[in-house]
């Protein structure tokens, strides 16, 4: 099958100079778009645009989708809004930054409109804010040099999450299971990976509470699922307001030693109730971040900002 990659047709050389207010310009186009809600009041561009972050800078980040990859399934649609933007001239953008920087800039701002929609924390707290720095200067890909891409499974056990995630961006068992917070946005869906759900009920709002569903405080009853005639395993639980949630094992294993069937990622000791397995050694991580939503998005913030400079040297700051 041939490989469709979107991505610029030629590499894009380092841009000279970027201003703060340049920068601030181009967020506010992005916020915009961003914040559009659909029909339900949700939007589905929050989670989105960090996706397509983190599936832009598995191998690099460089401004490529390749479709025919399994796991980029439904990243067209905010690929396509996001292209139609950056390669609209009159707004100035593909002067400016290459295409990987206007994808990873979009990413930061998922996650500021993210953050923004978070429920109010009480009459005297103030809901953290997410702090990703942003630096310009990534390349664009060439098509005829682009590698083929592994990204991580959604059934594996957690030595091999915790290796994909160190291999591929140096990050710690800390940084990963704080990235892997990201998945308080969106949902999955059948006909994009076989799983189907979501992690938390909304799924636009980021915020800590994807650990909280998963740590024992969370007040979520798991078991395991059965999906595509016994071919595919994932979790589900519904909290005491009865609205249903979802876990992938790669989410369990942060928490709860679970020892999944490496093809089908069944689980045989604890699939009826997944508090009879035996803690995992990321647990004291995950019920941590659940305590404490600004010491997480603080920890988010440094290895967001880290993942979306893979690959890229000399990036710089707006001037």
């Amino acid at each position: 099958m041939m490989r469709y990659l979107l991505c610029a047709l030629s590499a894009v050389a380092a841009v000279q100079s970027l201003t703060t207010s340049q920068m601030e310009n181009i967020k506010a186009l992005l916020a915009n778009l961003i914040d559009t809600a659909n029909a339900d009041n949700e939007r589905p561009l929050v989670a989105a645009t960090v996706r397509l972050a983190f599936h832009d800078c598995v191998g690099g980040c460089d401004g490529c989708v390749d479709f025919s990859h399994a796991d980029n399934a439904g990243l067209q649609t905010v690929v396509g809004l996001l292209d139609a933007m950056y390669d609209d001239t009159s707004n100035g953008i593909s002067a400016l930054i290459s295409r990987a920087d206007f994808y990873a800039l979009a990413g930061i701002v998922g996650v500021e409109v993210g953050a923004s929609l978070q429920l109010r924390c009480g009459r005297n707290c103030v809901n953290p804010t997410p702090s990703v720095t942003f630096r310009y200067g990534r390349t664009d890909c060439n098509p005829a040099t682009v590698a083929p891409r592994s990204f991580p499974s959604g059934i594996a056990n957690l030595t091999k999450t915790l290796q994909f995630f160190a291999s591929e961006f140096s990050f710690t068992s800390r940084e990963t299971v704080a990235l892997l917070g990201a998945h308080t946005l969106g949902e999955a869906h059948r006909e994009n990976s076989g799983f189907r759900g979501r992690w938390v009920p909304r799924k636009d709002s980021f915020d800590n509470d994807y650990f909280v569903k998963l740590a024992d405080g969370g007040g979520v009853s798991w078991s395991q699922t059965s999906l595509q005639r016994g071919t595919l395993y994932q979790w589900n639980g519904d909290d005491a307001s009865g609205r249903g949630h979802m876990m992938l094992n790669s989410d369990m294993v942060l928490y709860r030693d679970i020892s999944p069937n490496a093809t089908t990622g069944q689980t045989l000791t604890c699939p009826t109730n997944v508090a009879l397995c035996p803690y995992a050694a990321t647990k004291d991580i995950v019920e941590e971040f659940a305590a404490d939503n600004a010491g997480w998005m603080a920890e988010f913030s440094d290895v967001f900002e880290k993942m979306i400079e893979h690959g890229s040297t000399n990036l710089q700051l707006p001037a």
